[in-house]
């Protein structure tokens, strides 16, 4: 947060430049001097003051459900009506954002160097935000039958129709919305924003940029049998179908082209090279949705569960959960003109509006629901709940396994020059593969004919929870998907995706010699070995073996004790309580240290690679003492 605006004021600073546009706030650009691996300082403020801070949020629903019994059915029904509007500004980099490297081509090997020289890794600007200002209705109705068709077996039936609105621009203006079939031609006449339709300049598109019936009907089944009738052995499963209404996310973004909002984005540029682009024929960049694209994600979940008492009060249950995920977005792999793989191996130096395959546009995301997820489980649960030792154990054994996009994890290029289920399919950033836990709790035995002996030892209870999760994938959960990878392969050439795969949108990989999840040394994450620079046009692996963090462990205990005192029913509780009481603390990787891959001629010179970073811990016991008094 800055408190004193003339710090960062481009008139009281005498900052010479206006930038691409020249509609900024008098706000310097935002500077990440630790862009890409370069590690330095970082100070942000997308938009400055542009026009002003402010959000006006509205929500208003109302729903109603109905109860009634019929012999052996029990019927639900209700419905549920929801209004959502939301108008604030955007928040682009109207002031302008730059972002250092320390191997870009025009770098002198200091990244604070080169920003006094105004020599920049990447710069992008937009022209002076606009407030975005929508809506959406969702309206729902559902009916579901609880249905005891036998002492021991239960059907529960279930539908549930949905309309679910799009969101609506409240301007007039409507949401770009991309259809292919009219670039060519209107490139031909002169259109502006070719192929890009919204309501201001075709009054026939609709206001949410897809026309839609936005109607769907989501069946539900589920059943429960009881094999024996004595309740000691019962039988769970079900299935069903799920719709739900996206978040604002990409759709804010719609609204720009509408609004007349301009963007630029470019590598290896100086200050003063992009001094008033944006008034010459600057190509368009922006987002719009696919014209055809009237779907909303669609979620599938099953499972299939036994349950079982067993001797000594326990109970057992194993199951086995599924589910999956469709109609999600492609957020971060959306640019339908990318650059393709390989079209700029003979000039990598040039111009990449060259070889894009919309000459009237540079940088434009087309987003669509073609996204999928898949997640299986197995998980168990074994719990007492009875006498004066009672416990709950769980595990669960699980992967998550879809297209990477950046609402799941890392992502990178663009699924418009690659084929998605070769080089985006694998595990999710979410994935953990083992997580168990454990909760006790022991009412120790009183000592009723020794009043000392229970005084200082009887009555007291011990309650813990323990706690295990697996470390997470760290290609897709850490800062970058190729680890930050820069330097030079064997060859002296600069490892980038200019070089490498032709193209600017595309990310350079490592190439694997081996499985780095295996033959790990003492003192690492993985194995550092089998990582090697990629050469020209031989870009390394998308998708990599499983290679995990650290994991988390924990450890909670009390011990408390009630005392009666008086003879009112007045109580004093003494309680001790220990958060971490193995005093255990977690170790994480240091990114510019421990997950940044560098080489110079094709030689790893990053010595700590890979290591883990023993001094970089946190987490502590903490002991609590409490002292309560109940009267």
């Amino acid at each position: 947060m800055y408190t004193d605006r003339a710090a960062i004021s481009r008139q009281a600073l005498g900052y010479p430049y206006g930038g691409v546009f020249n509609e900024n706030s008098d706000q310097i650009p935002s500077v990440d001097a630790g862009g890409w691996g370069a590690n330095g300082p970082i100070y942000f403020n997308p938009g400055g003051f542009d026009p002003i801070l402010f959000a006006t949020k509205w929500q208003v629903s109302a729903q109603d459900n109905l109860t009634k019994v019929w012999g052996l059915h029990t019927v639900k029904a209700g419905a549920y009506y929801e209004y959502v509007s939301n108008a604030q500004p955007n928040s682009a980099n109207s002031n302008g954002f730059i972002v250092q490297n320390n191997w870009q081509a025009n770098a002198t090997g200091n990244s604070f160097a080169d920003l006094l020289m105004g020599n920049l890794g990447n710069y992008s600007e937009s022209s002076m935000n606009r407030v975005n200002d929508m809506h959406y209705n969702l309206g729902e109705g559902y009916i579901q039958d609880s249905w005891k068709v036998k002492p021991r077996l239960t059907l529960d039936l279930g539908l549930r129709m949905s309309y679910l609105g799009p969101w609506t621009d409240n301007k007039g203006l409507g949401m770009a919305a991309w259809d292919q079939s009219k670039y060519a031609s209107e490139l031909a006449q002169g259109t502006v924003y070719p192929g890009i339709s919204y309501t201001a300049k075709d009054p026939s598109a609709a206001l949410s940029g897809v026309d839609g019936s936005w109607f769907y009907v989501t069946p539900r089944f589920g059943f429960a049998w009881d094999t024996k009738g004595t309740g000691e052995t019962v039988v769970r499963g079900g299935i069903g179908m799920y719709r739900y209404h996206e978040p604002q996310s990409i759709y804010s973004g719609l609204l720009g082209l509408g609004q007349g909002q301009r963007s630029y984005s470019a590598d290896n540029v100086t200050l003063r090279g992009v001094e008033g682009l944006g008034g010459g024929a600057l190509p368009g960049a922006g987002n719009a949705i696919e014209v055809n694209d009237d779907k909303q994600p669609l979620g599938y979940t099953w499972s299939l569960t036994l349950n079982q008492k067993l001797p000594y009060s326990m109970n057992v249950e194993l199951g086995y959960v599924g589910s999956k995920n469709k109609y999600l977005l492609n957020e971060g792999i959306a640019n339908i003109n990318a650059v393709p793989l390989g079209a700029m191996t003979n000039d990598p130096g040039g111009n990449s509006q060259n070889y894009r395959p919309l000459s009237a546009y540079g940088d434009l995301n087309v987003f669509r629901h073609n996204v999928y997820t898949d997640y299986h489980a197995l998980q168990a649960l074994l719990s007492r709940q009875r006498g004066n030792f009672n416990y709950t154990a769980s595990y669960t054994f699980s992967k998550v396994l879809g297209i990477r996009t950046s609402q799941n994890g890392q992502s990178w290029g663009s699924e418009y020059i690659v084929n998605p289920a070769d080089f985006y399919y694998g595990i999710q950033g979410s994935d953990r593969t083992h997580v168990a836990s454990v909760a006790f709790s022991w009412l120790l035995k009183e000592f009723k004919d020794n009043k000392t002996l229970d005084l200082f030892l009887g009555g007291w209870q011990i309650a813990g929870v323990g706690s295990y999760v697996s470390g997470p994938p760290l290609q897709v959960s850490g800062n970058s998907i190729n680890f930050g990878m820069g330097g030079t392969n064997a060859a002296g050439v600069e490892i980038n995706g200019r070089n490498i795969a032709g193209s600017p949108n595309m990310t350079a990989f490592p190439v694997l010699t081996c499985d780095p999840s295996t033959d790990i040394p003492s003192g690492y994450m993985f194995n550092t070995s089998c990582f090697a620079a990629p050469s020209v046009g031989q870009n390394g692996n998308y998708i990599w073996p499983y290679i995990k963090g650290n994991a988390y462990k924990n450890l909670d205990m009390s011990l408390f004790k009630n005392f009666s005192i008086g003879s009112k029913g007045q109580k004093i509780q003494l309680r001790i309580a220990g958060y971490n009481v193995l005093n255990h603390p977690t170790w994480y990787p240091d990114t510019a240290q421990n997950l940044t891959l560098h080489y110079t001629n094709g030689v790893m010179d990053s010595a700590n690679f890979g290591k883990i970073n023993e001094d970089n811990k946190f987490g502590r016991r903490i002991v609590q003492l409490a002292l309560r008094f109940t009267f």
